[in-house]
């Protein structure tokens, strides 16, 4: 939900996995999962980290080299990915040839 604080979120999702008796090191990381959006508006363009440097911090998962699907979150921002800008990179195959194998591809992940 997008109209919660992050903080709200984040205890969210660090209580769901205790409820869940997830091991400790889980809860931590669910507590702690959103610290690039931290970095990100804080960050700097010395160390790479500044809103000017990063594309995106967070963001949905899927498949890089070929056209970005239509259901990622905040699809404005899909003209700010460089790869919006060469032809090759736009096609339903992209760099891929039928049947490769999802081993043979390159995922972005993202959790939101």
């Amino acid at each position: 939900d997008v109209e919660l604080p992050n903080l709200v979120h984040l205890f969210q999702t660090a209580e769901g996995l205790r409820e869940a008796k997830m091991p400790d090191w889980l809860q931590l990381t669910g507590l702690i999962h959103d610290l690039g959006k931290a970095i990100y508006l804080r960050g700097c363009d010395e160390d790479g980290t500044s809103s000017n440097q990063q594309f995106s911090v967070v963001g949905d998962t899927f498949l890089v080299g070929c056209a970005l699907p239509d259901c990622c979150i905040f699809p404005e921002f899909n003209a700010d990915n460089p790869d919006m800008h060469n032809s090759e990179l736009n096609t339903p195959l992209g760099i891929y040839s039928p049947g490769c194998g999802l081993d043979n591809t390159f995922v972005a992940y993202g959790h939101d």
